[in-house]
């Protein structure tokens, strides 16, 4: 599946190699797609969005629809960029997919500036956090911010 016209990562993403904080649309989106594609970084080309991956998601899951947009961050960690003020039900559905399919999912509300987490069986919220904080950290180390 293709990104059908989402253009939600161009704009709420933070993007600095191409010099496009979140919350402002990234320059070469042409407002339905990347006007740069073939040519774009490979940390662009790479992004795990979900929506992306899936063969037969809903229309409804694409994120500028759903307001989330899920990331795929290792075997059993998802995280979700919610730019709207509110959780669709759809999302606590997907949410507990996740958990179901041995996810445990981090939800960052960025209005809001906070972070929920949605452990899988036999994980505790504070054990989410904790591996998400340290995905986050390992991402700093390899890409040079430490």
């Amino acid at each position: 599946m293709k990104c059908d016209g989402c253009t939600a990562c161009c704009e709420h993403l933070d993007i600095p190699w191409m010099d496009s904080p979140s919350g402002s649309l990234c320059k070469e989106c042409t407002g339905s797609a990347c006007g740069v594609w073939d040519t774009a970084p490979l940390d662009c080309k790479t992004y795990n969005c979900v929506y992306v991956q899936q063969d037969r998601a809903p229309i409804e899951l694409r994120p500028d629809l759903c307001g989330v947009i899920f990331e795929k961050l290792s075997h059993n960690l998802m995280f979700g960029l919610m730019f709207k003020r509110q959780i669709p039900d759809l999302i606590i559905e997907q949410i507990k997919n996740f958990n179901h399919q041995g996810y445990s999912v981090v939800i960052d509300v960025m209005h809001d500036k906070k972070l929920f987490a949605f452990p899988k069986e036999g994980k505790t919220e504070n054990m989410v956090l904790t591996m998400f904080r340290a995905h986050q950290n390992k991402l700093e180390v390899v890409n040079g911010s430490c």
